[in-house]
């Protein structure tokens, strides 16, 4: 029987093939939930790994690795895997295993923060080999653990990852996903999803226009939006900011906020990004005097990924704001020692809370204390506004601002959204086209 497109928790699915092929925001080498904290990043793992719980495009939530919905008594959750899942043939999914993974993500910022929502002292435990208990640090935490990318089910052996998602990388080219047969909701329409790389934006632009890619990040063409399109855009969003070394004579939350003060054109309406309205609540300091005394004569060095469009985009903009206050600055390659390191955080939850939690979290584990993101995280919600202001005041990061994700696609690409997290979700996109 055919169902479809689009019916949620469907296990059988018309089969309509074709390739997409997008677009890459930037590089990203790390495949691993865990350890993955880049936009880029999570859009990739996104494609290969499935958490325990989903977002529908209604904003409401399933469970597809799950026999039932979860039962919750106060705190204390239960979870009953499906039976029969598989990371590969004879390679069996089951608590001990996800347990595993989550033990395994403690030593990244975002897998620590993710497991912040677990009550101290009460590790989760496998009631039997399908059965897993979990007591929560707060009342209705138990969606934003499944939802955590940290916290997907995964498998290593050696250095292969596993995952349960839509799609897996093609062992042949690491920059292109093929149909999972063994995703427990049923696999994918597409028959694979490719990862374009452009050495700048106009490069990128152009792709589009002349069909080379079926998804553009920086707007329709080159050529005045001509070309038919459709646009997909999120709720959520990454937050950008500047995290300085360990170390740096910036390392302080005063110069943080200066450095805000001087980069708050990046945000509002003609800006790149948005502004973030949750937890700023000191104003920033009235003068870059002191900001101009620490940085001297020396030029300051702005450390970001290379071939990051996005990112290069910001920093851009960010040198010509320093030069206006007075401060000569430049943009270089990672690891050349730079007082600062531009970042874009994508969150590992819904909502402002968890984008500024987990962007702090990663900042945190470079220059300071941890224990603030997971204090937001763990907070009842009208609790949040005060902790995130209280967090943002003392960390030594400056924040710039919030990416939301916007992408035109190709009219013939259907079924593409983004989710509550502001990942690019494939698994239901059909393409009109046989693959080539």
């Amino acid at each position: 029987m055919a169902l479809a497109p689009g019916v949620a928790g469907a296990v059988l699915r018309t089969r309509y093939g074709g390739v997409v092929r997008l677009p890459a925001l930037g590089v990203e080498a790390v495949r691993d939930p865990g350890w993955v904290s880049t936009p880029e990043g999570a859009f990739q793992v996104a494609l290969e790994h499935a958490t325990l719980a989903r977002m529908r495009a209604d904003e409401g939530v399933d469970w597809p690795l799950l026999r039932e919905p979860p039962t919750v008594d106060d705190t204390r959750a239960v979870m009953v895997l499906r039976g029969g899942m598989q990371w590969a043939p004879g390679r069996g999914v089951d608590a001990h295993a996800v347990l595993a993974a989550w033990r395994r993500v403690r030593a990244a910022p975002l897998g620590r923060l993710a497991l912040s929502l677990v009550a101290p002292g009460a590790q989760p435990e496998a009631l039997d080999p399908s059965t897993l208990r979990v007591t929560l640090v707060r009342r209705g935490a138990l969606d934003d653990l499944g939802l955590a990318p940290p916290l997907a089910p995964t498998s290593v052996a050696g250095r292969q990852l596993r995952g349960l998602g839509a799609f897996s990388v093609d062992p042949q080219r690491d920059t292109r996903w093929v149909r999972n047969p063994s995703c427990p909701a049923g696999g994918a329409f597409l028959d694979s999803v490719s990862i374009v790389q452009h050495e700048t934006r106009a490069e990128a632009l152009r792709a589009f226009a002349t069909r080379g890619v079926d998804a553009s990040w920086w707007g329709p063409s080159l050529y005045g939006g001509e070309r038919a399109v459709n646009t997909v855009q999120s709720r959520a969003g990454a937050v950008v900011g500047l995290i300085p070394g360990r170390g740096s004579r910036l390392a302080n939350p005063g110069h943080a906020r200066r450095i805000e003060q001087i980069a708050e054109a990046l945000t509002g309406r003609q800006g790149l990004l948005s502004a973030l309205t949750l937890g700023r609540g000191a104003a920033a300091p009235s003068t870059v005097e002191a900001l101009r005394s620490a940085v001297g004569r020396e030029v300051l060095q702005i450390a970001r990924p290379l071939r990051d469009g996005m990112l290069d985009a910001v920093g851009e903009r960010l040198v010509a704001l320093f030069d206006a206050a007075g401060m000569r600055a430049t943009l270089v390659g990672p690891d050349e020692g730079a007082a600062l390191t531009l970042r874009a955080v994508a969150p590992v939850g819904r909502g402002e809370v968890w984008a500024l939690a987990s962007f702090f979290a990663v900042a945190a584990s470079e220059v300071g204390d941890e224990s603030g993101p997971a204090a937001m995280v763990g907070a009842e919600v009208p609790q949040q506004g005060a902790l995130a202001a209280a967090v943002w005041s003392r960390s030594a990061a400056a924040v710039l601002g919030l990416w939301v994700p916007s992408l035109a696609l190709d009219p013939r690409v259907e079924g593409a959204r983004f989710d509550g997290l502001g990942r690019l979700v494939l698994d239901d996109a059909a393409f009109a086209r046989a693959p080539g």
